[in-house]
């Protein structure tokens, strides 16, 4: 299954340029047994668009965040020299899931401010340590 590009491993259609299995695929669901009617209240058709609605933004949802996984790569390995180092590597694993929130730039600025944090935290614990060894 490695030997598969990833794409195909999580269900992504090149061809089509699509997924096989979508976000909120059940989504046409609701749909599926609605129909206008003549007989229809004034009540059933504000149901029915409300309905609607739901589902469109549901649509919109599922857009965006196709649009998200492949603006982003997240569907080609990244290659190993990607992070600079392991420090770098857990803390892009661990924030990850706030990468949705701001563009490609942002995030990796973001990691980057976050390993270089951890790097003058840790320099100023071994200097503490080193003064509290000297008394």
């Amino acid at each position: 299954k490695d030997k598969l590009p990833l794409a195909r491993q999580v269900g992504y259609l090149i061809e089509r340029e699509d997924f096989d299995v979508e976000w909120e695929n059940d989504a046409e669901d609701i749909l599926a047994d609605m129909e206008f009617s003549p007989e229809d209240t004034e009540e059933d058709i504000n149901l029915k668009v409300k309905v609607l609605e739901i589902y469109v933004s549901k649509l919109d949802a599922r857009e965006e965040r196709k649009r998200f996984v492949l603006e982003r790569g997240l569907l080609q390995r990244p290659p190993d020299a990607q992070f600079e180092s392991s420090l770098e590597q857990q803390i892009e694993k661990n924030f990850r899931v706030f990468a949705r929130f701001h563009s490609k730039e942002e995030h990796r600025a973001l990691i980057h401010g976050l390993v270089e944090e951890k790097k003058i935290r840790d320099r100023i614990a071994q200097l503490r340590e080193e003064i509290e060894g000297r008394k």
